[in-house]
């Protein structure tokens, strides 16, 4: 989604801007919403938002209480910033990401050619999945008091059962963002199906919808 729809849609929500951090490569856009005691971290890259993800990070929270144009020189547990507000190190292994705040460390796996894929809940834990093309290799991270946890292996990247009972309009959106393709619709026993291949995995899904909702979601043998 591009930085500008964004931040409609963030408003709309009920959202305010309440700081801005940069990076070399990045921007990190903090919206605080004070009905719901709820901040959100955008990370905004090449003018489209890359991830926006809650996070309890309290410069997100202190920022609502002073000008959101007080961007001094900062330090915290995990990462220093020179007076150009700029990350003086950087990770050089996945290892090193944990301990770091959420966002900075979805910095580092985008750096790296992480691209996330979906969240999914296991066991009272939130997981974000992430997927790198070039080394076909497939993680799962997760974060606590919006500091990152652990980073492990996963086999969830080509999983995409999580939207079913989502809003279809929604879903499409979602399918779309993980690299599938509509590539026909057609109607059986009934229900509406739209048939779905994402070219990069060479997998072909199908999905079918009822009261505007996804219903299911399975493989199908015949994408064309």
């Amino acid at each position: 989604m591009r930085a500008s729809s964004a931040e409609n849609e963030f408003k709309r929500m009920g959202y305010e801007l309440a700081g801005i951090d940069k990076s070399s490569t990045s921007i990190i856009q903090y919206w605080y919403n004070d009905r719901r005691r709820s901040c959100v971290a955008a990370t905004i890259n090449d003018g489209r938002v890359r991830f926006a993800i809650e996070t309890k990070d309290q410069k997100c929270f202190d920022k609502m209480d002073r000008s959101s144009n007080n961007y001094n020189r900062r330090y915290d547990n995990n990462n220093r910033y020179d007076n150009n507000n700029r990350y003086s190190s950087r990770a050089s292994s996945l290892d090193d990401l944990k301990g770091m705040k959420d966002w900075e460390a979805y910095n580092e796996l985008d750096r790296m050619g992480y691209e996330r894929q979906h969240n999914f809940r296991d066991d009272g834990r939130d997981y974000i999945v992430w997927y790198n093309n070039r080394l076909k290799k497939c993680i799962k991270s997760w974060q606590s008091g919006g500091y990152i946890k652990g980073i492990a292996g996963s086999d969830e990247c080509g999983k995409i059962n999580y939207i079913k009972g989502w809003d279809r309009y929604r879903a499409y959106r979602e399918l779309e963002d993980r690299g599938y393709r509509e590539q026909r619709g057609f109607r059986d026993d009934g229900k509406d199906y739209k048939v779905w291949y994402n070219y990069r995995i060479r997998k072909c899904i199908k999905t079918w919808e009822s009261n505007r909702k996804i219903a299911g979601v399975a493989g199908s043998k015949r994408c064309n």
